[in-house]
């Protein structure tokens, strides 16, 4: 490992143990300016070194300080999302996109909450609204994330044809 990368690993330890000091002291929280931003930062942090549990823990309190920041809805949501906890994910993600419609990052949260709850026609449409509002979204991600988004949207395009079908059979 080179000495930079040994640099970055033992900084990124430091952030990940001044997060998780952050988290047991509630008292240093609320002495800051932005309460609800710490929160989050904390939250993301936590989220980068894999610690789900607890990043959902500190959006869902920067949620509580701050309903309205449709930013720190979709953060709980992703993070919820990525605990394949999309039932629970849901109502952030659609507050986020109804606060926020035309960011790409929410309107893609949404997607992957509503697929994960078999709204197939709604994550197709949350895609969409994805793609116009930046046409370019899907080949910024990265090259597995853009992989993963076409098939879901594929997947679900495609259930949602089935379904049209299977209506139209029913008599």
């Amino acid at each position: 490992m080179s000495d930079e990368r040994r640099s970055d690993c033992v900084r990124d330890k430091q952030h990940l143990e001044i997060a998780r000091l952050i988290v047991k002291q509630p008292n240093e929280v609320a002495a800051q300016p932005d309460p609800a931003k710490l929160l989050s930062d904390v939250g993301n942090e936590l989220e980068r070194f894999g610690d789900l549990d607890s990043a959902s823990a500190e959006f869902r309190l920067a949620v509580e300080r701050e309903p309205k920041n449709p930013q720190f809805r979709n953060s709980l949501a992703w993070a919820l999302c990525l605990l394949n906890r999309c039932e629970e994910a849901l109502p952030h993600a659609r507050e986020a996109a109804r606060l926020l419609p035309d960011d790409a990052n929410i309107q893609d949260t949404l997607a992957h909450a509503e697929f994960g709850t078999k709204n197939y026609d709604r994550a197709v449409h949350a895609w969409e609204a994805v793609l116009k509002a930046n046409p370019g979204f899907m080949s910024d991600k990265s090259h597995v994330d853009c992989l993963r988004d076409k098939q879901n949207l594929e997947t679900a395009r495609s259930r949602v044809s089935e379904s049209t079908k299977k209506a139209a059979h029913t008599p």
